[in-house]
């Protein structure tokens, strides 16, 4: 989801998945909201998820160490409806070594020794480029927040 305050977008977005985009004028908007309290609800609700993963990623950048960070990126591909298994769980991973060191600050030698790291931990196998699988969730997790830092 995106919002803007501002008249002109700051940002700019690439998708890595098939994905379907709107765009609705503020107004829209609003008086989508106005009338519907299931629609208002339902947007509050995702947009509180948003801001809670951008306070998640600011977290992830300014404190973790880099294996953390690729840990939770990984988490963060966990389907939702599986975040709250303890056991395997495989993820596709869309984005390309460069495009995931992009995103969490880092350079991808360092994103491709920590997912080696990762694995030599036991905390998750690759298949292939693109496919991770978590063997123990609920380490991963425990080690993703090592410092409290979640």
């Amino acid at each position: 989801m995106g919002l803007s305050a501002r008249t002109r977008h700051i940002y700019s977005a690439e998708a890595v998945t098939n994905c379907y985009i709107y765009a609705l004028p503020r107004e829209k908007l609003n008086t989508l909201l106005a009338d519907s309290l299931v629609l208002r609800e339902e947007f509050i609700s995702e947009l509180c998820a948003e801001v809670s993963r951008t306070q998640s990623l600011v977290l992830n950048l300014s404190q973790k160490s880099a294996e953390e960070r690729v840990a939770s990126f990984i988490l963060e591909l966990v389907p939702r409806g599986e975040r709250r298994s303890a056991g395997k769980v495989e993820v596709r991973m869309p984005m390309s070594r460069l495009d995931i060191a992009d995103y969490l600050g880092l350079t991808v030698e360092t994103v491709c020794r920590s997912l080696a790291k990762l694995k030599k931990a036991g905390h998750i196998r690759t298949v292939g480029r693109d496919i991770v699988l978590i063997e123990r969730l609920a380490d991963l997790k425990d080690f993703a927040c090592a410092d409290g830092v979640c």
